[in-house]
């Protein structure tokens, strides 16, 4: 294919966009500022009545518990736990968890640890409702692998005893469990309870990492998954679910925190309305930012002179992946989000499945998509190879349509029925070369989507790409223009694979085939380098099949019938 004056030109426009593309949206104030991580100021409650200071009374100045002397209870610092996964730290005052660490997982800056922090009232795995409760006592106990409160709650002449104690175990769940025992001589009847699960914002606020698309739902289990979308309309957000749910709570892109009980009774008899707060806009974005969390309800509780009410549950608070999330509950696996359809939700946890146990076998994840990648290509080579064998046959055919066309260029009708009729002599489908292709498409999709999706590649390097979850950035041109080689090496090889392909008759068709590459070239350029790697393996696969057609091609030129 020969390069004229106009392709040339194209060519030319499309570079120096390039160059020139993010300094003018900078200008324009298309371009926005990375979004800030997430810092929340976290001051512990009072959602069991707790008053023991003034900073908890203000925190709690919405409950309805009236505010006392600080010199009534005695304040507890803050105390710690941990394990190889987490460190989580309690506030024994308000029975609140204060802030989880993933020990495992940085963020963005690779100094600090991932860290989950309340922002909703009464805090997370508190028991709420109680606030019409005042706290007389508190003792809390540390243990070798957690800790236990016991709070004593009086209202009037009705008293409560309330134990919460949290162990860590693995695969970052905590054991958490708490009871309430009846210390009246008389019944007390409970109609409010609820359990907090914990917020959760989005992944580029909560770790400032820079990401190409989020996945930040409210997800919970009754007999079936469903999931809110934080940005959802507000009336989402005003649901109360009265079915027995099995497991509810949050996930953004990469992390989740979740909670079920351990025994089907007591389940949580349903949800409370979603809490979602704004965190903010983005300069030049009209999307609003939420972080959102959710709280179990439970049914009517009647407690007897003396009798002890108790509940366990799994929390589990890390990364999404697909073996830790079996061990919280097999169906949690539903919270991954890979795709937008069900088949190819399916086929991306198989391909995700399939990509870490590459991992273990040759030890990158690099390597691993190479692999992944090659094998897929390997597969679909016959599809593939009948698509290429009608394009060829195609090409070849051109000369005798374009005499048909040229015969019949009155005669629309005589022309598709004469077209027709040669397709069906030279023994040719006319979309040989569109269907199979169009049947590889859900599983590129499904396979760009497990890529795009998965947690493990998280601050993972390969050769030059210092994150393959984000672009592999070797250096930066004139103070703005990031350099990515293997996007620049993808759209080489399109070049060379659309110069290798068999070419439409049609001029312009050809021409915009040619400077398809450039324009993908603009729209990929700040893929993560996970997914530009896969793209540019595949790019080499694709040629190396063209050479191999060509060279084993032994297709008989289409016979001119007189």
């Amino acid at each position: 294919m020969k390069f004229d004056k106009v392709t040339i030109v194209g060519f030319a426009v499309c570079i120096i966009l390039l160059f020139a593309w993010e300094p003018i949206c900078r200008y324009l104030g298309w371009i926005n500022p990375p979004k800030p991580q997430l810092t929340v100021q976290t001051v512990p409650s009072a959602p069991a009545g707790v008053a023991a200071t003034s900073a908890v009374a203000a925190a709690g100045k919405n409950d309805k518990t009236p505010a006392t002397p600080a010199t009534e209870l005695r304040r507890f610092a803050p105390m710690t736990f941990q394990n190889d996964d987490v460190k989580v730290v309690i506030d024994v005052n308000s029975g609140a968890v204060e802030e989880i660490q993933l020990k495992k997982f940085f963020n963005s800056d690779r100094n600090s640890f991932v860290t989950f922090k309340d922002s909703f009232a009464p805090g997370t795995l508190v028991l709420g409702g109680l606030s019409d409760w005042k706290v007389v006592a508190v003792t809390p106990k540390t243990e070798a692998d957690g800790l236990s409160v016991s709070r004593v709650l009086v209202n009037g002449d009705r008293k409560l005893e309330l134990v919460q104690n949290w162990r860590s175990t693995s695969n970052y769940q905590l054991d958490y469990g708490f009871s309430l025992k009846n210390l009246s001589g008389e019944t007390i009847r409970l109609d409010d309870l609820r359990l907090m699960t914990g917020a959760l914002a989005p992944v580029d606020f909560q770790t400032g990492d820079l990401i190409r698309s989020e996945v930040h739902n409210l997800d919970y289990f009754t007999t079936k998954l469903f999931s809110i979308s934080a940005s959802a309309k507000d009336e989402k957000f005003n649901i109360k679910v009265d079915a027995p749910v099995k497991w509810l709570g949050a996930s953004n892109k990469y992390f989740a925190c979740l909670i079920r009980p351990v025994q089907p009774t007591p389940e949580f008899t349903g949800m409370d309305p979603v809490r979602r707060k704004e965190i903010g806009k983005i300069k030049g974005e009209e999307k609003e930012y939420y972080t959102v969390a959710a709280e179990g309800k439970y049914g009517m509780v009647d407690l007897a002179a003396g009798q002890v009410w108790s509940c366990k549950y799994v929390y589990y608070t890390g990364p999404k992946e697909l073996k830790l999330l079996d061990k919280f509950d097999p169906e949690s696996r539903s919270i991954m989000h890979l795709s937008f359809l069900a088949p190819m939700e399916w086929i991306s946890r198989q391909l995700l499945t399939f990509l870490i146990w590459l991992k273990g076998f040759c030890g990158s994840y690099g390597w691993s998509i190479i692999i992944l990648t090659i094998i897929v290509r390997l597969i679909f080579w016959p599809i593939t190879q009948k698509a290429n064998n009608s394009m060829k046959k195609m090409q070849k055919l051109q000369p005798m349509i374009q005499e048909l066309k040229e015969k019949y260029k009155n005669d629309q009708q005589q022309l598709n029925l004469k077209m027709m009729e040669l397709y069906r002599e030279q023994k040719i489908n006319p979309l040989g070369g569109c269907l199979p292709i169009l049947l590889q498409i859900p599983v590129f999709i499904a396979l760009y989507s497990t890529i795009d999706s998965a947690v493990e590649l998280r601050h993972t390097s390969f050769m030059w790409a210092y994150d393959l979850a984000q672009p592999d950035t070797v250096a930066v041109l004139f103070g703005s223009l990031p350099i990515h080689p293997l996007v620049i090496i993808m759209t080489i090889l399109m070049v060379v694979q659309q110069k290798m392909t068999p070419a439409a008759a049609d001029p312009m068709q050809q021409k915009i085939m040619m400077l398809m590459p450039v324009v993908m070239l603009f729209v990929l350029y700040s893929l993560p380098a996970g997914l530009t790697l896969y793209w540019t393996v595949s790019q080499i696969f694709s040629i190396i099949q063209l050479l191999v057609t060509r060279k084993n091609g032994k297709d008989a030129t289409p016979v001119k019938n007189s």
